[in-house]
């Protein structure tokens, strides 16, 4: 298993993270009460706070400013992003940011598995909560595995089959004679030598290339007799493919930030369903975030978070009015349009 040196916590951003919790007026008994220990703790976290609290004041009159309310309704007419990241900005943009924009915590450490052994052979690899896994396969394709995935391998001398039962994973095929094959859902990805990301939510699938190309076939579904067969698609690097778990594919653009930030623990959304978002959320957090009520699931947010904190991508959205807290305890915390 890889070991991380320990990184130090910057007073500025946890002071920030705090203001942002006390503004939204909705912390427990036992976030206020680590709140006050934070500030007992050293000098510099209460002179960061007083600071953050003084900036806050002295922007009060910017965001107020007819000129700045009509840029922000313009913004709001087109897009909502919400930047969950506060590393390299001064005090007042990290201020800003503690609303909108809360801090990022560390990644998962990943773990490192064994190699899979062996040219014929079949196994199962999964992860739990929060876990991102690197391993090496006995032909040299190297695979990372998201939180909560599941992957079943079959090596034999005439192809390299495996199928993504649950969650997400990059590959980085070795290129040989034997065919590479990924099946999810409702799909097969064949790829000789190439670099690409397959994620499976339910029915639905995606594939998204980073470099090289694969060609993606369909799978017959008895439980889709109807579903419309597909012809099989070549796509390159940039280029990817959605099958919304009904038999309809549709061709877009790989995200390169979204589909490669996860291995290092940033969760990347560009205009993405709140109710989707809250799913690759959960991967990382034993706290699970639940949306109640199709209007603010099917919401749409442009989001960059530190994965496995869910606490913080909440206030955000009570924050920015999206959404309120229903309820919440250890295990969960319910959300409903406000």
């Amino acid at each position: 298993m890889e070991r991380r040196a320990p990184i130090l916590p910057d007073p500025a951003e946890d002071a920030a993270r705090w203001f942002a919790r006390d503004r939204s007026g909705d912390m427990s008994e036992a976030q206020q009460q680590a709140f006050e220990q934070w500030l007992d703790a050293d000098p510099a976290h209460r002179s960061a706070y007083e600071q953050c609290c003084a900036t806050w004041e002295a922007l009060d009159s910017v965001r107020t400013n007819p000129a700045i309310l009509r840029m922000r309704e313009q913004v709001r007419s087109r897009r909502r992003w919400v930047w969950m990241g506060i590393g390299g900005l001064g005090l007042a943009a990290s201020v800003a940011a503690a609303l909108l924009m809360p801090a990022l915590f560390d990644s998962p450490r990943p773990a490192r598995l064994a190699d899979a052994g062996g040219q014929d052979h079949s196994t199962s690899l999964s992860t739990g909560v929060g876990e991102v896994s690197r391993l090496t396969l006995s032909d040299g394709s190297k695979v990372v595995l998201d939180a909560q995935s599941v992957i079943a391998l079959r090596f034999g001398k005439d192809q390299r089959y495996i199928v993504l039962e649950r969650g997400r994973a990059f590959f980085e095929v070795a290129h040989e004679a034997r065919p590479f094959i990924v099946a999810q859902g409702g799909m097969t990805v064949r790829a000789t030598g190439t670099r690409f990301v397959v994620d499976r939510e339910g029915a639905t699938a995606k594939v998204a290339m980073i470099e090289g190309s694969v060609v993606v076939a369909a799978l017959p579904s008895p439980a889709l007799p109807q579903a419309p067969r597909q012809a099989p698609v070549s796509l390159t690097a940039g280029r990817g493919l959605t099958d919304d778990g009904k038999g309809h594919w549709t061709l877009i653009k790989t995200d390169f930030a979204a589909e490669e930030g996860w291995m290092n623990g940033r969760l990347i959304f560009e205009q993405e369903r709140i109710g989707r978002i809250a799913e690759l959320v959960n991967r990382y957090s034993r706290q699970k975030i639940v949306i109640s009520g199709a209007g603010l699931a099917d919401d749409r947010l442009s989001a960059a978070l530190r994965a496995g904190d869910a606490e913080t991508f909440v206030s955000a959205l009570v924050d920015l009015k999206m959404a309120r807290v229903a309820s919440r305890d250890r295990d969960a915390i319910v959300l409903t349009s406000p």
